[in-house]
């Protein structure tokens, strides 16, 4: 099994809302969420995060998970560790 698509949803009733649903090839999907400057953490998911996660395999997590690990500091900033917990509850739904 492989990630083939990681989608974003906002809303502007709450923007600092943002889901986070990754998809399979077998129609798995997982839907994670988080919370607090929803649309940049969507611009981070998708102009970083989900060129990293497409065509692994949901199933391994903890290395997804330490692939999206930041470049600022040990554990990167706020927003990485936003983006990365919402895929990672969405790796966790699959």
């Amino acid at each position: 099994m492989k990630i083939t698509d990681v989608t974003t949803v906002t809303s502007t009733d709450f923007p600092n809302l943002v889901h986070v649903q990754v998809g399979t090839d077998e129609g798995l999907t997982g839907l994670g969420e988080s919370f607090y400057a929803g649309r940049s953490v969507a611009y981070y998911v998708h102009d970083v995060a989900a060129g990293l996660v497409l065509g692994q395999d949901p199933f391994q997590r903890d290395r997804i998970s330490r692939s999206l690990e930041g470049y600022v500091g040990y554990s990167g900033s706020g927003l990485e560790n936003r983006a990365r917990a919402a895929i990672d509850i969405a790796l966790w739904d699959i």
